[in-house]
């Protein structure tokens, strides 16, 4: 969706405007935009539940590896349209 210029989903264009305006690698925005918010909802668990719920491991790894992801494919895109 972000080669092919369609719409994004509202947290992704964040993520996408953020990239256009400092230069930055789009999966490594994604990634600190994805472990900020789990961040935050593990302090709104805190504070209002006394403890973060529903964050367990596949919230964490996706948090972290989504953008990762990203990364390789735009690295890949790269090599192998150049061919």
């Amino acid at each position: 969706m972000i080669r092919a210029n369609l719409v994004l989903m509202p947290v992704d264009m964040f993520v996408n405007t953020v990239f256009k305006r400092t230069g930055y690698k789009w999966g490594n925005i994604k990634t600190a935009f994805d472990c900020t918010l789990l961040l935050v909802s593990a302090a709104i668990g805190l504070i209002f539940l006394g403890g973060p719920q529903f964050i367990r491991e596949g919230t964490i790894i996706n948090g972290i590896l989504v953008g990762q992801y990203i990364k390789l494919y735009f690295f890949l895109f790269k090599k192998f349209s150049r061919a």
